[in-house]
Parts: structure tokens; C-alpha cells; sequence
């Protein structure tokens, strides 16, 4: 399953718990998210996974701004 990984003050920051919806330029994905040891305000995606293509779906690339909010699913 694919997931978007934070750090907790990222994900505090954004009132995020359970999901985050992350959008780019083209459009956006919702993913499960994860704790785990980044910097501040930084987000992983797997760039291609089986049910979410993040480079193709967001229009963006790794180092690009995204837009990230709390999601519900």
C-alpha cells in the first residue's frame, strides 16, 4: 500500500493524523500516512506503486512544492 511519510511536527503542523491529500500542480493523491524520521515540512511518496503513479498523478518530482492538508477516507 502506498503511503506518504512525515515527521510528527509535519504532520502536527497540518492537523494530520490518519490520511494527508497531497496536491501539485496537476492534481492530488490521498495516502495513509507514517511517521518517521525526516526533516521538518519534508514528504516521501513512492514515485510509482501499484494504485498511485504520485510523479504522473501530482505533475511534480522529487524537490517540488506540494500543497499537503488532513484527509479523511
Amino acid at each position: 500500500v502506498p503511503v506518504v511519510r512525515m515527521n510528527a511536527e509535519t504532520a502536527a503542523e497540518n492537523n494530520i493524523t490518519q490520511y494527508a491529500k497531497v496536491s501539485g500542480e496537476r492534481g492530488s493523491v490521498t495516502l495513509p500516512v507514517v511517521i518517521d524520521d525526516l526533516p521538518p515540512r519534508v514528504v516521501w511518496m513512492p514515485e510509482c506503486s501499484p494504485g498511485s503513479k504520485v510523479r504522473d498523478t501530482l505533475g511534480c518530482a522529487a524537490t517540488q512544492l506540494v500543497t499537503l492538508k488532513a484527509a479523511e477516507v
